[in-house]
C-alpha cells in the first residue's frame, strides 16, 4: 500500500558545466586542481576528519542549528497525537489517519514548498516544506504514536538542473512504516522517474546529514562558501561516511584553491561510492586540465567502464537521445538499460514513448502493458496512462 501526495526531490550539488568537445554529461568542479596521485594508485583508507577551511575566520558553529533539532517534537505535536492517534487501536487505521492528518484540508493540510529545508517541528508550525522536511514530520509524529517508522532513500533517474553555474542533481526522500509483516511508503509527491525498486531505508543520522546538506546547497550557490563549508561539516559530524557531503565539500575547498583537501574529501567520495560519477568526471577532467593526461585517461576508462554497467545512465542518455530525435539511438539505449534492470517500469515505458515515436504500434502498446505490470503504485500507472495517450 502507498499513500501518496506530492513533494518535490531534495538536492545534492555537484558543480558542474558542459564541456566543450565531450558530447556526455561532464560533472567538473570549476577551478579545482588536483594533484596526480588523485588516479588512485595504491591503497585506499578513509579520513573522516574534516579538514578546516582556510580563510574562513572565526568558528560560526554556535549559529548553525543543533544536530537534534531536525528531528526534535514539542508539545503541540504531542498534544496533536495524543489527542487525534493514539486513540485509534488498529495500527493499520493509525497510520492513515496521520497521512489524513498531514494532508488533508481538515487536518494540518501540509503544503509543498521546495525552498523550505526545515526541522519536524518547523514543518509542523509553518504548514509547510519539501519532502525531507514532510518526511522528518511524519516520521517523528508516527512514532510518537507508536509506530516503527523511518527514512526511506529513493534514488531517482537522472536528472539535473542548473542553478547559476551550478548543477544541481536531484535526490528524493520518504517515509517506510512497518506495521507488523507489512511495510507502508507515505510519499510526498513522488517524483516522476524514482526507482522504487532501488529504494532502501536508511537511519536518522544519514537523514539529519542531508538535512545539513541541503542547507548547505543554499548556503553554497548563493556565493557563501565559508556557510556552505560550516553545513556541510556539521552532517559529515552527524554521518562521517555521507558520500554526497564528502563530494560538496570537495567542491568547497577547490573554490577556495586547496587542492590537497578537495583531493582528501573527493577521494573520500569515491572511497564510500566507488561508482560516482561525478566525482570520477570532476577528477578526469580537471586532471585533463592541468596537463596530467595520463592520470585523466585512466580516471576516464574508469568512467567509461561504470557508464557501460549503469543502467540508470544509459536510460538518461536514451532520454537525450529522445529529446534530440534520435529515435533509433533512443530504443538502442533504452534497451540497453533494460538488460541490467528487466523489472524497472520506467524503463518499459521509455520504449513504449519510443516506439509510438517510430510509429510501432504493436511494440508500444506492449511496453506498455509491461510497464503498468511493474509500476510501483496507482498513481504511477495513471501518470503513465496519461503521458501516453497525450499527443
Amino acid at each position: 500500500m502507498q499513500e501518496v501526495a506530492y513533494c518535490p526531490f531534495d538536492r545534492v550539488p555537484t558543480h558542474a558545466r558542459w564541456h566543450p568537445g565531450h558530447r556526455r554529461f561532464a560533472v567538473v568542479a570549476s577551478s579545482v586542481m588536483l594533484s596526480a596521485c588523485a588516479s588512485f594508485g595504491g591503497p585506499q583508507r578513509l579520513t573522516l576528519e574534516v579538514p578546516p577551511l582556510a580563510g574562513a575566520g572565526g568558528d560560526t558553529t554556535a549559529a548553525l542549528p543543533e544536530t537534534d533539532a531536525f528531528l526534535a517534537i514539542d508539545d503541540g505535536m504531542r498534544q496533536l497525537v495524543d489527542a487525534q492517534l493514539k486513540p485509534v487501536v488498529d495500527p493499520v487505521d493509525r497510520l492513515r489517519r496521520l497521512s489524513a492528518m498531514l494532508l488533508g484540508p481538515e487536518g494540518l493540510g501540509i503544503g509543498y514548498d521546495g525552498g523550505l529545508t526545515l526541522t519536524a517541528r518547523e514543518a509542523f508550525q509553518n504548514r509547510a516544506g519539501n519532502c525531507l522536511s514532510f518526511t522528518a514530520l511524519l516520521v517523528v509524529l508516527a512514532r510518537e504514536a507508536g509506530l516503527a517508522a523511518r527514512f526511506q532513500d529513493v534514488p531517482v533517474l537522472p536528472k539535473w538542473r542548473v542553478s547559476g553555474t551550478t548543477f544541481i542533481v536531484e535526490r528524493h526522500v520518504n517515509a517506510l512504516v512497518r506495521v507488523g509483516s507489512r511495510d507502508f511508503v507515505i510519499d510526498f509527491r513522488p517524483p516522476e522517474a524514482a526507482t522504487y525498486s532501488r529504494a532502501r531505508p536508511i537511519d536518522d543520522a544519514n537523514a539529519v546529514a542531508q538535512y545539513f546538506g541541503n542547507l548547505g546547497v543554499d548556503r553554497f550557490t548563493a556565493g557563501d562558501l565559508a556557510g556552505a563549508y560550516q553545513l556541510y561539516r556539521r552532517g559529515l559530524q552527524v554521518d562521517p561516511r555521507a558520500a554526497a557531503l564528502w563530494l560538496n565539500i570537495g567542491v568547497v575547498f577547490g573554490r577556495n584553491r586547496q587542492w590537497p583537501e578537495a583531493e582528501l574529501a573527493y577521494r573520500n567520495t569515491l572511497i564510500l561510492d566507488p561508482g560516482n560519477l561525478s566525482a570520477l568526471n570532476n577528477l578526469a577532467l580537471l586532471l585533463q586540465q592541468r596537463g596530467d593526461v595520463a592520470s585523466a585517461r585512466r580516471l576516464s576508462a574508469r568512467v567509461e567502464s561504470y557508464r557501460r554497467k549503469n543502467p540508470y545512465y544509459l536510460y538518461w542518455l536514451g532520454e537525450k537521445h529522445l529529446q534530440a530525435g534520435a529515435l533509433h539511438e533512443a530504443l538502442t539505449s533504452f534497451g540497453a538499460a533494460l538488460r541490467f534492470l528487466p523489472d524497472e517500469a520506467d524503463f518499459h515505458f521509455a520504449m513504449a514513448r519510443t516506439y509510438r515515436a517510430l510509429g510501432r504500434a504493436k511494440d508500444a502498446e506492449r511496453s506498455l502493458q509491461a510497464a503498468l505490470e511493474r509500476a510501483p503504485s496507482a498513481s504511477i500507472r495513471e501518470r503513465y496512462v496519461r503521458e501516453y495517450r497525450q499527443p
